[in-house]
């Protein structure tokens, strides 16, 4: 089956696929990550796209509590 290239989002919004490259490019800018950390959080958590939004709201969390513990 070819891919419908005039498709503006992933087939199965409940799974993250880094392994297509406009998919990657969607799921980067949709979360405000850089695929590199959108790599990173899907070999953490896996592929579902819940669990890797969780990933990053901790993740953002965690950062602003230790910007206010380094003051």
């Amino acid at each position: 089956m070819v891919d419908d290239l005039m498709e503006r989002g992933p087939r199965d919004r409940n799974r993250v696929n880094v392994h297509e490259d406009w998919e990657l490019k969607y799921w980067s800018q949709t979360l405000g990550v850089s695929e590199e950390r959108l790599k990173a959080a899907v070999s953490t958590v896996g592929t579902y796209a819940k669990d890797v939004r969780e990933y990053f709201e901790r993740e953002g969390r965690a950062g602003r509590k230790n910007a206010h513990s380094s003051r």
